[in-house]
């Protein structure tokens, strides 16, 4: 894979490929791209509790809460209620995004006890049970109208395809290109509207975040074009490189 085909890509399985072959990359990126799918589904999930999972798993993967609140929204997961089409998809796509095999293990003892990393394997199957939720609900809807499901999948899964790949760029930026992150701009403007963002989920500020790193002296479009964008996520590469966190693969020219 080249720059341009990661710029424009919109197969995520191919970028989860690069990424992962880059590495190695943080649990904590993995998790957010995973929680970051599920959330694309938020209102197709079956009940409160997945949604719960989902809050506690973005929070853990910040080390924000420890390991028995993800063990206890693991455990509030209402796995044994039998779910069919997309609802059984969508619950396994929270479940996966916040899986721990330790924290599971404290309920359950099937599963095994001690630290496995949570990788991109882990995460891919998240996201594809978000995709494959979107595309069995389009399923569903067309059957309901009397049309063929075919066609409504096929555009359900383009669709969902596309809005992953973006989610890969929003996490990992450009891995063909360092972020030229200048100390200068760390004025404290920008750090305290990047904090914000980063702990309140308020992606809206964005914008706000363009028009003060412009203050700041940042001239490099590509990162005051990227504040322009919608969909903003959880681990979202540039508020995390101004807040000094982990900034996921190497370049890969390096």
């Amino acid at each position: 894979m080249d720059e341009s085909a990661w710029l424009n890509g919109t197969d995520p399985s191919r970028m989860l490929g690069f990424v992962q072959a880059r590495g190695p990359t943080s649990e904590r990126r993995c998790r957010l791209f995973a929680c970051a799918c599920v959330r694309q589904i938020w209102d197709l999930l079956p009940d409160a509790a997945c949604r719960h999972l989902v809050e506690v798993a973005e929070k853990f993967a910040e080390s924000a809460v420890g390991r028995d609140r993800l063990a206890d929204a693991l455990a509030a997961i209402p796995i044994r209620r039998r779910l069919r089409g997309y609802a059984n998809r969508a619950r396994s796509a929270a479940w996966l995004a916040g899986f721990d095999s330790d924290a599971a293990s404290r309920f359950n003892s099937a599963y095994r006890s001690g630290h496995v990393a949570y990788d991109w394997g882990t995460a891919a199957r998240a996201a594809v049970d978000a995709v494959d939720t979107v595309v069995l609900k389009a399923a569903k809807g067309a059957q309901q109208a009397g049309r063929w499901a075919a066609e409504a999948m096929r555009a359900a899964r383009k669709t969902a395809d596309i809005v992953q790949a973006g989610l890969l760029r929003e996490i990992f930026g450009n891995p063909f290109r360092q972020l030229p992150v200048n100390t200068a701009w760390l004025a404290p403007a920008v750090v305290g509207i990047a904090t914000t963002i980063d702990v309140e989920r308020r992606f809206d500020l964005m914008p706000a975040l363009g028009a003060a790193l412009s203050d700041a002296g940042c001239d490099d479009t590509s990162i005051l074009e990227h504040c322009s964008l919608p969909n903003h996520v959880k681990g979202c590469f540039l508020v995390d490189a101004l807040l000094g966190k982990d900034v996921g693969v190497k370049e890969a020219n390096g």
